[in-house]
């Protein structure tokens, strides 16, 4: 991403059947861990925007303000939500 201060550091692993795949991260020069998964490289912001509406229409709360929900296809994305408002999104890997 431009104006990222992270990048992608290492192998990557394979996509999973939705396309998502994994990686280490490092932000600032710091290894970030575990492994951050990713949406599908070929996707669009918005088909990702799409997915993570989606999804969030049939949330199911796992602890505190963290949630996870399917898309119709059957893609796992987990959310972190503040004040009812997602504040961050990521997929299952």
């Amino acid at each position: 991403m431009p104006n990222s201060n992270g990048k992608i550091v290492g192998n990557v692993d394979p996509p999973n059947e939705f396309g998502v795949y994994q990686a280490n991260v490092e932000i600032n020069g710091v290894l970030k861990g575990p492994k951050s998964a990713f949406f599908p490289k070929e996707w669009t912001p918005q088909q990702v925007i799409d997915a993570i509406n989606e999804a969030s229409i049939n949330k199911v709360n796992i602890k505190n303000n963290k949630y996870t929900g399917k898309t119709r296809t059957g893609m796992e994305i987990e959310f972190i939500l503040r004040n009812d408002k997602i504040i961050s999104a990521y997929p299952i890997y």
